[in-house]
Formats: C-alpha cells, structure tokens, sequence
C-alpha cells in the first residue's frame, strides 16, 4: 500500500529542529530548500518490520531543490526491529536484521537482495569494475572474514587514507553502524568488533557534526549518492540520489551532507554512488532510476561488489 503523507513518520519536530541551523549553514542551499524538503508531499510505503520507503521527485518547474531535478529515496528502519527488540509478526522469518553481503563476484543490488531473501538493499562501497571477483577496492569482511585487505599510505612518518576510507559501516547481531576511522592506526579496522565491515566515505556527519569536505571533483560536482544516516533515536536510514540525467541532477558531496543534516543524521557515510546508486523494495523491484544504461528508468542496473541488505532471521 502506498499513500501520500505531508511529512516523514520521523517527525515534524525532527525537520523543525534542522531548520533554525540553515541559515547559518555554507553549503548554499536556502530557507525554501528546506521548507520544500520537509513540506513535500512525499509517499510512504510500509515495507515490514518497522522498515519504510520513502521517495518523492522535486521538479525545478513547481518546487526544485537545490535550484534542480531531484529524485530522493529513503529507507528508513525503525530501532525496534533493528535491534531485535521487537519480533516481526508480519514475516515467519522472526527479527530484523541488517547485513553487508557479497554474491563473490560482481551482482547487481536486486539479485543480491533476492538470493538472500531481503526486503531491501542498497549498494555498497567501492569496487574494481575490471575485476570479476574480489572486486572491493576498500576493506571488506563478511561473517568475520576479511575478503579485502585495508588500504593505507605512509607519507613521511603519517598515516594517510583517501576519502573512500575514512570511515566504515559495520554489523553485529543484526545491528549496522557508522565507525570513524583512525587515520593514525593501520590496523583500526581489526579492532571494530563487529561480523561484517566495509570501509567507505567521506564520512560527511560524526557526533552531529558536520565533517570538512575536500574540494575535488568527486565531491564537488553533482553525481547519483548513495548514503546511510543515524538518528538520534536508533532510526537507520539508507539514502539514494538519482542523478544524471534532466529528471534528475544528482548532488554534491556538500549537498547530500545538507540533506543528512535536514533529516537529523548525528551520524552519516557515503557509500560508492554514480551508476552504482541502487535501492531495491521487495515485490516493487528497484525503485529509484540507476543510470548505468543512461536512461531514466528502473532498468540501469549495475553490477557491484557488495550491498547492504534488510531481511528476518529466525534466532
């Protein structure tokens, strides 16, 4: 069932907290950014669990945001099903639980989703398009193994590690979260306790700060994003811009932190974006518009390395 709603299950006093902060921001977004984002008419769907789709397109000829096409999509997972507090009597599958999984070769978000039997997923972080397996250019572990070495330079006598590193999403008994990485220690990532680890960045908000940006391309200019974002309360959002395309232009790096911030994140990651950017419902399919076959539909695919998936598991 899909219905219209005036704003956000998490609140309008979530989006009213964010907005005395803006007219102070310097990302460049304005006062009508944000009463268009939070007044939006944008569409709900109860997945199951305590997990929703959320997505509404802003259109530059009735009410644009950040002065473009935008199309945005959310995930949102409540706290209750997210740690196993709460058992789902909707699926005979028993909690939720968020995992990073891999196909072991490059797979697109709705075959990894299916074959796992998820609810939803988005893609992960980044990856070697030339490789057909063992793809993950970033740290990679599954069940507490490491299927991909962490990458770090020395420059002198510092450690150093490229804006894809700088932080991680993880798991343990079901429950993902954001880690900040420790530039200053090559061997941090071994000391997360967590199953599942998959480094990834910039990390764009930590401790309800919003982080400093590089100014380079990547962030920028506008491409298709991919991101996951914690509230106060213990909500998990998973977050795709389209882009790419008239119907959508994308965001900068600087712009999606801005839509974290609107939304209340005290913690938010980008994951890998561009033609990657994909998020899958059950029994709806891929419901954002990829753009990997250059045409604004829900066909454009690509294959990743890994994705972030929401299923029930029985114990």
């Amino acid at each position: 069932m899909i219905k219209s709603i005036r704003l956000f299950s998490l609140g309008l006093a979530l989006f009213a907290m964010a907005l005395p902060a803006l007219s102070q921001d310097n990302s460049g977004s304005s006062q009508s950014d944000s009463a268009r984002f939070v007044n939006a008419d944008w569409h709900l769907q109860k997945v199951a669990g305590g997990t929703y789709f959320r997505q509404y397109a802003f259109v530059d000829t009735v009410a644009p945001l950040f002065k473009s096409n935008q199309v945005i999509s959310i995930l949102a997972l409540e706290k209750g099903a997210l740690t196993g507090e709460q058992k789902n009597k909707e699926y005979k599958y028993g909690r939720r639980v968020v995992d990073i999984v891999t196909a072991g070769k490059l797979a697109t978000v709705s075959y990894m989703a299916k074959s796992n039997e998820a609810i939803a997923s988005v893609n992960g972080s980044f990856f070697d398009m030339d490789m057909t397996k063992d793809a993950s250019v970033t740290y990679f572990r599954v069940d507490n193994k490491e299927l991909a070495a962490n990458r770090v330079e020395k420059q002198g006598d510092e450690y150093v590690i490229k804006f894809m590193q700088t932080a991680a999403v993880a798991t343990k008994g079901g429950r993902l979260f954001i880690v900040k990485a420790d530039a200053s220690d090559p061997d941090w990532v071994n000391k997360v306790d967590a199953e599942d680890m998959l480094c990834t960045g910039p990390l764009l908000i930590y401790n309800g700060e919003k982080m400093p940006l590089e100014e380079i391309s990547f962030n920028t200019k506008r491409h298709n994003r991919t991101g996951v974002a914690a509230l106060a309360d213990g909500t998990l959002l998973l977050i795709v811009a389209d882009g790419r395309s008239k119907e959508a232009s994308g965001l900068t790096m600087k712009e999606f932190q801005q839509i974290g911030s609107w939304l209340g994140a005290v913690d938010m990651v980008n994951m890998d974006g561009g033609g990657s950017s994909t998020m899958y419902v059950v029994n709806r399919g891929v419901v954002n518009y990829p753009s990997d076959n250059k045409t604004f539909d829900h066909n454009g695919e690509r294959p990743v390395a890994n994705a972030i998936i929401i299923s029930f598991r029985k114990n």
